[in-house]
This record gives structure tokens, C-alpha cells and sequence, in this order.
């Protein structure tokens, strides 16, 4: 969304002034948001579409705390929980079929997360079964490391000799299931997510 030069950006000071007459559209984003990063070639897409009915403006929940409180902007992840994760979207185009790669080559950087990582972000845990065949366990453990590099908060559970979906529920039992929600509870407790 930094790169737009249509949609003006608002802070706390400019907010209400814009707000204040007509027909208005309010687009509450954070950079290392990915829906957000996804969504913002289309808000300014629709504010070229509708420059004449309606006013565009976006804002910056980490800059501004305020606003986003008070219009209980909550699609925001305060914590991530992740299970074999394509955290490096460029190192999977080539694998997937011409009409997927296609699509994906155009914006592979805009939507990978290892490419967006920026200090603030959420506290992330990952579950990663290291004979992942469809996503490379070292995605994880990169993604941690840049994580880190912001003084974010990431860690890698990894699955020994587990492959992708390895943690998927069954009515029989799957340990591996259990365990991830089991580490998954005391990871939200850590954060004050959960009660103990």
C-alpha cells in the first residue's frame, strides 16, 4: 500500500477533516498485513472507478493506534499460528501448474511474507513437518530468523519426518494433532491470549 499515489494516506490529525462531508471509504491496513498488501492494487482500482462519488482514504493501524480502536478494526492478527506455511512464495512458483504460476509470478514478492517482515509484527508459531514435500521445511526456519531480525517474536515446532497436513484432525486420534494444539494453547498463554 506505500507505493499508492491515489489513495491519500490519513493520520489522527487529518482523519476527522476528511471524513467530515460525503460519501466516504476508509481502508484500515498495516504493511505487514498480506490480505491488506492484497487488497490494495483493488482499493485503488475502485477509488479510480468512483474518484467522483466517493472519497478514499486509507490508514495506517500501527502508526495510528487511535483511529483503529475506535472503529474496532480487529481483522488484524495479534498472534499467528502457522502449519507448513509458504512463507517464500518466489521458491514455490516454479512447482505449480502454468495457470497458478502465472498468476502468482506477477505479485510472488507483494504476497510473500519472508519479503514483508517489518518490526511489530505479530508474535508467530509455526508447525512444520520436515519432510514437507510441497512446502521446504527451511522456509520456517528463514522466516523465524528475518522475524528475529526485527526483534519479532517467531518460533519453528518441527515435525520430525512429517510431511505436509501431518496435523490434520482424525476421529481415530492423531497424536500429532494433539500436539500442536496442546503447543498452540501454551503459545496464546505466553501472550495473555488465554487463561492459564
Amino acid at each position: 500500500m506505500k507505493n499508492s499515489h491515489e489513495v491519500p494516506e490519513l493520520t489522527n490529525g487529518e482523519f476527522e477533516s476528511f471524513t467530515k462531508k460525503g460519501l466516504v471509504l476508509i481502508d484500515f491496513f498495516a504493511e505487514w498485513c498480506m490480505p491488506c498488501v492484497m487488497m490494495a492494487p483493488i482499493v485503488e482500482e475502485v477509488s479510480q472507478k468512483f474518484s467522483k462519488k466517493i472519497k478514499f482514504g486509507k490508514v495506517n493501524v500501527g502508526d495510528n493506534e487511535a483511529l483503529a480502536k475506535k472503529f474496532n478494526v480487529s481483522s488484524i492478527p495479534n498472534a499467528l499460528i502457522l502449519f507448513n506455511a509458504v512463507l517464500n512464495v518466489p521458491e514455490i512458483v516454479p512447482v505449480h501448474r502454468k495457470k497458478v504460476r502465472k498468476i502468482l509470478e506477477k505479485r510472488a514478492i507483494e504476497i510473500s511474507p519472508i519479503h514483508n517482515v517489518h518490526k511489530g509484527a505479530p508474535p508467530t508459531i509455526i508447525f512444520h513437518g520436515t519432510a514437507d514435500s510441497n512446502v521446504p521445511f527451511h522456509q520456517a526456519t528463514l522466516f523465524c530468523e528475518e522475524m528475529k531480525k526485527y526483534g519479532d517474536h517467531c518460533e519453528v515446532i518441527p515435525f520430525e519426518g512429517r510431511g505436509h497436513g501431518f496435523f490434520n484432525y482424525s476421529k481415530e486420534g492423531n497424536p500429532d494433532f494433539i500436539a500442536t494444539m496442546e503447543k498452540t494453547k501454551d503459545f496464546l498463554t505466553s501472550f495473555g491470549y488465554l487463561k492459564k
